[in-house]
């Protein structure tokens, strides 16, 4: 399904989800022959288009679900606050995680707290895989550096290598299981819901003054480093983490 197939799709339920509240306002008042007009047109856009009534259901759920933004406490890493500085590693993370629950991040200039921002649900957990897979990024580096070392490796730049590589490889598995749930719905001849949900997040989101933050690029490579953090994803069971797909 295209994106315009998408969009499509999304006008169409939104328009059923009003009929559906114009149906039972009118139940409410007594006025049956309207409410069995709007049931039938429901109905038959319903039909034509393959609409499930979940998916209905699903958009009711959203409409009296505000967009938010949750934040985050101020980072500690490796056991010590980090003050004030943005934390590149931490970010980029962010933004995997974010991606994968149909959110985008904003940050707070001046201090190292990262906002989800999102519907409520979707935003809060979030923020709870984040903070989670952070801690368990920054064990497994100085696990892996203990072992790089003891080894005889350069670890020059191994951390920074480590984390990047942790990302990346994360980003790759949230779009492995997307692409796996696409593959099964369409086995089953069915569309997919679209559950990022993104343009009520960018219209909010609109409404700020944004700056483009530039990371840092002066990273030290480290290939032993960078691999171990895309083995430290692979061995993690993402589980429940990777529910909100797009």
């Amino acid at each position: 399904m295209t994106t315009a197939d998408q969009d499509r799709r999304a006008k169409i339920i939104e328009k059923l989800r009003k009929m559906r509240a114009h149906a039972e306002s009118a139940a409410a008042i007594g006025s049956e022959d309207e409410a069995l007009a709007f049931a039938a047109t429901m109905r038959r856009l319903m039909d034509e288009n393959q609409i499930l009534m979940s998916e209905i259901e699903a958009a009711s759920a959203r409409a009296g679900d505000p967009v938010v933004e949750v934040w985050t406490e101020p980072a500690v890493v490796w056991g010590r606050p980090a003050g004030s500085r943005r934390v590149d590693w931490r970010d980029r993370l962010a933004r995997v995680v974010a991606e994968a629950h149909g959110c985008r991040i904003v940050v707070e200039i001046g201090s190292t707290r990262t906002a989800f921002v999102g519907r409520r649900e979707t935003a809060e957990a979030a923020r709870a895989v984040f903070e989670y897979l952070a801690k368990c990024a920054a064990a497994a580096s100085l696990r892996a550096y203990a072992k790089a070392k003891a080894e005889g490796h350069d670890c020059r730049g191994f951390h920074a290598s480590f984390l990047l590589g942790f990302s990346s490889r994360l980003s790759e598995r949230y779009a492995e299981e997307r692409e796996r749930v696409r593959r099964e719905w369409a086995s089953r001849g069915s569309a997919l819901m679209r559950l990022d949900d993104l343009e009520p997040v960018n219209q909010y989101l609109a409404r700020f003054k944004t700056r483009v933050r530039r990371q840092t690029s002066n990273l030290t490579f480290n290939a032993r480093g960078f691999l171990d953090g895309k083995d430290a994803v692979d061995e993690m069971k993402l589980g429940g983490e990777a529910k909100r797909l797009r």
